[in-house]
This record gives C-alpha cells, sequence and structure tokens, in this order.
C-alpha cells in the first residue's frame, strides 16, 4: 500500500485532505503538523510515495524541508506537492529546485487532489 504524508500546521487542512484521499484512494496517510516533524516521520518511511507540504509553517516552514529532503534524504519514489495561499514565482522556483512536483492553492478541492493522485501516483 502506498504511502501519503501530509505536512500542514492546519488541522482543518490535513483532514481535508485525508478526508479525500480515504475516500477515494487505497493508501496509509501518515501526518505532520511542520517541517521538522514531517522530517522525523520521513525518516520512519522512507518509502511514501506523495507528499502535501505547506509553505507557510511554524519551527521548519515547506521550502526549509524541502531543502532538508533534498541535502539529507534519498527518496527517489517520493512526489511532493506543495500546499500554500501564495503562488510567488520565487517561491516557485525555490519548490522546484528542491523536488515538489506540483503547486496547489488553498482551499484544497476534491477534484485537484484527485487529479494530483492520477498525475502523479
Amino acid at each position: 500500500m502506498k504511502k501519503v504524508l501530509l505536512v500542514d500546521d492546519s488541522s482543518v487542512v490535513r483532514e481535508r485532505i485525508r478526508t479525500i484521499i480515504s475516500k477515494n484512494h487505497k493508501v496509509h496517510v501518515l501526518e505532520a503538523c511542520n517541517g521538522i516533524e514531517g522530517l522525523k516521520v520521513i525518516e520512519g518511511n522512507k518509502d511514501i510515495s506523495l507528499m502535501f507540504v505547506d509553505v507557510n509553517m511554524p519551527e521548519m516552514d515547506g521550502i526549509t524541508m524541502l531543502k532538508r529532503l533534498h541535502n539529507d534524504f534519498s527518496l527517489p519514489e517520493a512526489n511532493i506537492v506543495m500546499l500554500t495561499t501564495e503562488a510567488t514565482k520565487e517561491l516557485k522556483t525555490q519548490a522546484r529546485e528542491n523536488g515538489a512536483k506540483a503547486w496547489v492553492l488553498k482551499p484544497v478541492s476534491e477534484d485537484k487532489v484527485n487529479m494530483i493522485f492520477k498525475k502523479l501516483l
């Protein structure tokens, strides 16, 4: 069973994505509320296939988390999707340079999550 990691400081956002995923896909969902916790989850789960990572979080933001992933981990199968309310070119470039495959603006729609699954998994 494929693993999906949700990293967002908003429990509401994590619940929304988890509900969509559970309804439409057979995957194991893991969660973290910031980049530090996300990296800890990844340390114990190197077989994560898809990650939804918020850009703005306390303690460690999503871009910093991606940089750490890019430098410290080898996750060849992981597809990373950034979640945010922002869409600046600079942030998108930083995310892409550190492994992000997609960018989703909040609020996250069920159609968008399903499209990402179809495209990346």
